[in-house]
């Protein structure tokens, strides 16, 4: 295959991906799967196939859960929700996190497939210090971002795509990150009518949790961050 034929290839796969994306955030916004209301709606009509089959529900979740991440569609924490209200709160986080792993490990690879390893090829002495800090701090860097809320699971498997990170590190700081976020998700499914929206399970303290926990990750970044700093003044 041609240079110009791989960058068209290239090209017309990030439009896709890019369409996908925004076309599956407007549905899912207009479908209301953002709102606590719709999701109590659209479980009361899944519970019944839940009743008449735990298991099969509970692959199909499983299955189409892993499809959307694939697809870089933003619906984490809605699948969660919803899990927990279907299956309850520890059979939701199990699946959760076994979907976000396999889903997010699928759209990191097809990421760094079609443009991860070209990007690397192509800039590689540009790119040589920041191989250098991925590989000393990036397994650290993923596993804050996972937990810090702030960054979409899919963005982040975009990003982790497009560096040398390996696989197996990019997998467990999956694992790990995503478990406390499904955890919450799901108690909020499984609390689904006595609660009007997820902020009223992030209170204070969970908050504050979440935010030691990143702190901790990056303290030895922003220590030799700020030894060299004064290793350079002097």
């Amino acid at each position: 295959m041609g240079k110009s034929a791989s960058t068209f290839i290239r090209f017309a796969a990030a439009a896709v991906m890019l369409a996908v994306m925004v076309g599956g955030f407007i549905l899912l916004w207009r479908a209301g799967c953002f709102h606590f209301e719709t999701l109590r709606m659209c479980a009361d009509g899944m519970r019944g196939a839940v009743d008449r089959s735990y298991a099969l529900a509970a692959a199909v979740y499983f299955l189409f859960f892993i499809m959307a991440l694939a697809a870089f569609m933003p619906v984490s924490a809605i699948f969660s929700v919803m899990g927990g209200f279907l299956f309850g709160w520890l059979p939701a986080v199990v699946l959760a996190t076994a979907a976000i792993t396999v889903g997010s490990a699928l759209a990191f690879l097809l990421v760094r497939f079609l443009f991860g390893s070209a990007l690397q090829n192509r800039y590689a002495c540009q790119l040589q210090r920041f191989n250098e800090a991925v590989e000393r701090d990036g397994a650290r860097y993923l596993l804050a971002s996972r937990l810090s809320l702030v960054f979409p699971f899919f963005l982040l498997n975009i990003l982790a795509g497009l560096t040398k990170i390996p696989l197996s590190t990019f997998m467990w700081t999956t694992v790990v990150g995503s478990v406390p976020s499904a955890a919450v998700y799901a108690l909020a499914g499984q609390e689904l009518y006595s609660i009007n929206s997820i902020n009223d399970l992030f209170s204070p303290p969970v908050m504050a949790a979440f935010l030691l926990f990143v702190l901790l990750l990056l303290s030895p970044t922003a220590w030799r961050y700020i030894r060299g700093r004064r290793a350079r003044v002097n």
